[in-house]
């Protein structure tokens, strides 16, 4: 979701951060096909972007349910599995179709922001 065109400026800007000049512009004209391979490669890249939604869609509305009258994935405190999940809902946050999704789970939303208050 990262490089598709919604998104893949932000997404650049991240990752050539401290380049600039003639390389920072050849980075950004490889980076997105570089990535688009290693996605076909992977498998994802062969899926439609509505595949990938559906996907993602099913992944966060069983964080939802999980997180439905708990605080945590696991346990009564910030554990591993928190920062773990976190770091990738983090990323895919940036993303348009990402910020629908955690926007329309509460409970998701929520626990996203005790993660970031608690490891700030």
């Amino acid at each position: 979701m990262r490089n598709w065109p919604q998104n893949r400026q932000w997404f650049l800007d991240d990752l050539l951060h401290a380049e600039s000049g003639l390389k920072r512009r050849v980075l950004q004209a490889l980076v997105p096909g570089a990535l688009r391979k290693v996605a076909v490669n992977q498998g994802l890249g062969r899926k439609t972007k509505a595949q990938v939604v559906a996907e993602l869609t099913r992944h966060y509305d069983g964080l939802n349910a999980k997180l439905q009258g708990h605080a945590w994935l696991v346990g009564d405190s910030i554990g591993i599995a928190d920062l773990a999940v976190r770091s990738m809902v983090n990323v895919i946050d940036r993303t348009v179709e990402g910020q629908a999704l955690v926007a329309a789970r509460p409970a998701l939303r929520d626990w996203a922001e005790r993660v970031d208050a608690a490891t700030l």
